[in-house]
């Protein structure tokens, strides 16, 4: 599972929420995935990336590989 294969991922964030650090968004309305985000999450070059918000605050971006694997994730976390 793409959200288990990283042995430094604590079992107490049973969310699997952290935060990162800040980007800034530049005149083109490009920003930079931090390294440490890009190797954790085995993001390279060229890869395709899902987009998604929630609440009209939040922004997080996905590997497309990975987009269906997470979504039956989310539906186990809300017993659906």
């Amino acid at each position: 599972m793409f959200w288990k294969k990283k042995s430094h991922i604590d079992s107490r964030l049973h969310a699997g929420v952290k935060m990162h650090g800040s980007v800034t968004v530049g005149t083109k309305g490009q920003i930079v995935i931090p390294k440490d985000v890009r190797d954790m999450l085995e993001i390279g070059e060229w890869d395709t990336l899902m987009t998604m918000t929630k609440y009209w605050k939040f922004v997080g971006f996905i590997k497309a590989e990975d987009m269906e694997e997470f979504i039956e994730l989310l539906k186990s976390e809300c017993n659906l």
